[in-house]
């Protein structure tokens, strides 16, 4: 039950259990790849192949509909850091308020866009047809959420989120 808690940090009751259970399949991935990255990169022995033992399992991560992303880019890793982005933004929209839903809309109303990375959201599309995003919103969403949930839900679901965008921007292919 302890570890359980660790995986899905949303309040019981929240979501589905099969909500749940891709929530927490996400995390235990990437709860053991971001220790094996910082590993690698102070170069601890064997790091460099625990690394790639999880990268692997990245890579293999299934998200189950109606999390999926969908249609799944051409790329390695996009596809599934998207599935695990659309996965914690349903999350993230459950949890919420119908008032902090408003607020999300209005915090993500004044990120500004940045390149082809960061779009302008439109925060009440964002929040109100969550489950509808482009590519480009969901990857605006996995670099630029943990900014807009501060003091909106547990610190606990901004860590997970920290996670997911260090995962994301680590793996994410640059080429367009």
């Amino acid at each position: 039950m302890a570890e359980e808690t660790k995986l899905n940090p949303f309040p019981s009751g929240v979501l589905t259990a099969e909500h749940e259970a891709q929530i927490e399949k996400i995390r235990s991935v990437f709860k053991r790849w971001l220790p094996a990255a910082e590993d690698s990169r102070k170069k601890v022995d064997g790091a460099k192949e625990q690394l790639q033992s999880v990268t692997e399992d990245l890579k293999n991560l299934q998200i189950d509909a109606p999390y999926a992303y969908s249609p799944a880019p051409p790329y390695i890793f996009r596809p599934i850091l998207l599935s695990c982005t659309k996965t914690y933004w349903l999350a993230v929209i459950a949890a919420l308020s119908d008032d902090q839903k408003k607020e999300m809309a209005q915090r993500l109303n004044c990120i500004p866009p940045y390149g082809k990375r960061v779009p302008q959201f439109d925060g009440k599309r964002c929040v109100e047809q969550a489950s509808e995003l482009n590519d480009r919103e969901y990857e605006g969403i996995m670099r630029c959420a943990m900014f807009a949930l501060i003091n909106l839900l547990p610190s606990e679901v901004v860590r997970f989120w920290r996670e997911l965008s260090e995962v994301g921007v680590q793996t994410w292919e640059e080429r367009d």
